[in-house]
């Protein structure tokens, strides 16, 4: 931890290796966030375009989901509200990128993807673990009832005569 108190140093380990998290502040994120939501989206002739060829096998409901796609469309042209980031931070695109970018100054070879995949892992790793103390709790627990057991059989067979 560094000597800043307003700072945190936090690390995730996947696979032997760790990697350090950097203190990104909340107001850089959410900037950063904006621009890239931004970056995403695209211009609503384009998103009508896609659709079209999409819609062909869907006649009755074309108009209204072309309607309902310009209209998003049309939006792109203007900035991510801070709901829209706050919903979209917490996608799992979202997660992946806000994790990328604290990752990023102290690893600069991880790209979006790469973090995506190292969550996937360190998040079946956490739940490997888990499964594995679960099985030992109950492993326990079945030696301790198995203890019990063979003492109140131990204790019956005393008192009968």
């Amino acid at each position: 931890m560094s000597d800043k108190d307003d700072s945190f140093e936090k690390v995730i380990q996947c696979e032997g290796k760790t990697y350090t998290l950097a203190d990104v502040p909340f107001e850089e994120l959410t900037e950063d966030a904006e621009e890239y939501i931004a970056s995403k989206r695209r211009p609503p002739a384009m998103v009508v375009a896609m659709l079209l060829d999409a819609l062909e096998k869907f006649p009755d409901a074309q108009e209204k989901l072309i309607k309902i796609a310009y209209e998003d469309a049309k939006n792109s042209s203007k900035p991510p509200t801070k709901v829209e980031v706050k919903e979209w931070i917490e996608t799992d695109e979202g997660i992946s990128w806000t994790f990328w970018k604290m990752l990023k100054p102290n690893h600069p070879e991880l790209t979006v993807l790469s973090v995506k995949r190292l969550l996937r892992k360190v998040q079946a790793e956490a739940i490997r673990e888990k499964l594995k103390k679960d099985r030992l709790d109950a492993a326990a627990k079945n030696e301790e009832l198995k203890a019990l057991r063979d003492e109140a059989a131990k204790n019956v067979e005393g008192k009968i005569v």
